[in-house]
């Protein structure tokens, strides 16, 4: 992977970087099934104090001209969440 600092901004109220990142390396994350190299670009927003992901956005252009966009956005969720809550 390839990563540029793209800007500084907030998300959230969160102090974030801005950070580009371009798929450079094979075998790429995503594949065909045939196993041809599907290359991924995109953008992460990153708490530098923490090094905390907030949100990613992907783009992947298949071989076949369909172009998939995925956007996610974390969240901090109680540490309870997964098991019993605090008593």
């Amino acid at each position: 992977m390839k990563f540029q600092k793209e800007r500084e901004g907030t998300l959230n109220n969160i102090p974030v970087w801005v950070v580009q990142f371009v798929e450079t390396g094979r075998p790429t994350i995503v594949r065909t099934s045939a196993l041809q190299d599907v290359p991924s670009r995109g953008r992460a927003w990153i708490d530098p104090s923490t090094g905390r992901l907030l949100r990613v956005q992907a783009t992947i252009d298949t071989l076949r001209r369909v172009r998939c966009e995925v956007d996610v956005t974390f969240q901090k969720k109680p540490s309870w969440i997964f098991g019993c809550p605090p008593r």
